[in-house]
């Protein structure tokens, strides 16, 4: 298994480590796009990290969505997958810290309409 280390190591293990939300990690910590944050891939999720906001992960339909927007460059996670308030949507916001003004957008999920930004 590869080794996970410091900030995105403590918040793969608050989401239950390996048998957790996230699951194994499939590779070491890289550098993200722009040089500045680092991010790691879990068999579930993927955790990114920078180090003006912290480390945060990204699951699901939303990861999938995140991914083709570009990740990072679309922007930095700034939360954890949420519970919307209905109870039944979910959520992840992100700020592009390469923008000026650092702009955030979210990503939202439900079962009837999927994951749009």
């Amino acid at each position: 298994m590869p080794e996970v280390i410091g900030a995105i190591r403590d918040k793969w293990l608050a989401l239950g480590g390996p048998g957790g939300t996230l699951g194994e990690p499939l590779d070491v910590e890289q550098p993200t796009f722009d040089g500045v944050g680092r991010f790691e891939e879990f068999q579930r999720g993927t955790v990114s990290w920078h180090p003006q906001i912290g480390a945060f992960a990204v699951w699901g339909m939303i990861r999938d969505v995140w991914s083709g927007l570009g990740r990072e460059q679309y922007g930095y996670p700034v939360t954890d997958e949420s519970v919307c308030p209905d109870g039944r949507g979910r959520f992840n916001h992100f700020r592009a810290m390469h923008t000026p003004g650092n702009p955030e957008s979210s990503i939202y999920w439900t079962p009837e309409t999927g994951a749009h930004p």
